[in-house]
């Protein structure tokens, strides 16, 4: 533009500096920051908020609270964007205390946390296996009287089926349905990898209530049960399952291929298995044919909702031959 004659405006130059930033340029984006700032044109909240977080992902944390004193140093007033950019960067690090700090910061300066605000630190405390951390926020989160929306339901669920605690997380599904916050896939497959890894029994439970809440499976639900083929040593299993999948034209995703490849090197390893490994063979086997069943039936009728007692269809006289591990 200049050796166009033409000056870049702010707006110019916001733009170019959140390029910058989207494509992670950290250090061209800071230049270009302090350019827009010697000439006078004063970046505003959105410009911040930017550059906040393109330090945030590169984890400078330093750099980028610092840039939050500017903010307020320029007459600017950091917003709940910006408080959650911060939170999210600490989060990351997994400094839960500065957290903390943060958060009675933005309270005291009248910023009201909201959803994302709530998730980003349960999901920090959860990952930490910090559950008692994690159930604290969720109470605060109602106590402030801020809804938990699918993603709050979706990280708690995890972290409970993660710590095998599938009874817990049995609960939290019927707690999201109660409150009219219908689960979505990524609560589906989650419940689904918890039950493959769960006893049998309590498994089945659960197993049987998604199957009356008309489960939609995707290509992330063929692949946490391909690769629980492949952690219980039926890598022969999964190679099935993947070769059928392949004539019935499914879509496979680089997750797919990879677990492929794991079972190629399990079955190499020839893994022994027992009578209670067979078991667990049989329960994958009945949860992998209903599933395949619901997809190629909704493919085939390219229907977009399949009522609740149509959604696994009834075993057929291919079922035998499936099911047998031999």
């Amino acid at each position: 533009m200049e050796k166009n004659g033409i000056q870049p405006d702010f707006i110019a130059f916001s733009a170019y500096v959140n390029g910058l930033c989207r494509l992670d340029y950290v250090n061209e984006a800071y230049q270009a920051f302090a350019e827009m700032t010697t000439r006078g044109l004063e970046p505003n909240n959105i410009t911040y908020n930017s550059i906040i977080s393109a330090f945030c992902r590169a984890r400078n944390m330093a750099e980028a609270l610092k840039l939050q004193q500017n903010m307020r140093q320029s007459g600017l007033v950091p917003d709940v964007y910006t408080s959650n950019i911060l939170i999210d960067g600490l989060c990351r690090q997994g400094n839960l205390k500065m957290v903390d700090s943060l958060l009675l910061d933005m309270c005291s300066n009248g910023q009201i946390p909201d959803t994302v605000t709530y998730n980003t630190i349960i999901n920090a405390y959860c990952r930490a296996q910090d559950m008692n951390g994690a159930m604290n926020f969720m109470n605060k989160m109602f106590a402030a009287g801020c809804e938990p929306d699918i993603f709050t339901y979706n990280i708690w669920m995890h972290s409970l089926c993660s710590n095998h605690m599938l009874n817990q997380a049995g609960k939290v599904l019927d707690e999201l349905v109660a409150r009219g916050c219908p689960p979505n896939s990524v609560t589906y497959n989650t419940l689904i990898d918890g039950i493959c890894s769960d006893v049998l029994d309590r498994a089945m439970i659960l197993t049987g209530r998604l199957i009356k809440m008309a489960f939609q499976p995707n290509t992330i639900t063929l692949n946490v049960f391909l690769s629980h083929f492949c952690k219980q040593g039926f890598g022969k299993r999964a190679l099935m399952w993947a070769e059928k999948l392949r004539e019935d034209s499914f879509i496979f995703d680089d997750a797919t291929r990879n677990i492929i490849d794991w079972a190629q090197r399990e079955m190499e390893n020839g893994p022994q298995v027992n009578n209670e490994d067979i078991d667990r063979c049989l329960f994958l086997e009945f949860l992998m044919f209903m599933t395949y069943e619901t997809m190629h039936n909704n493919r085939s009728s390219k229907a977009r909702h399949v009522p609740a007692d149509k959604c696994f269809a009834p075993a057929s006289s291919n079922t035998i031959k499936i099911l047998d591990t031999g």
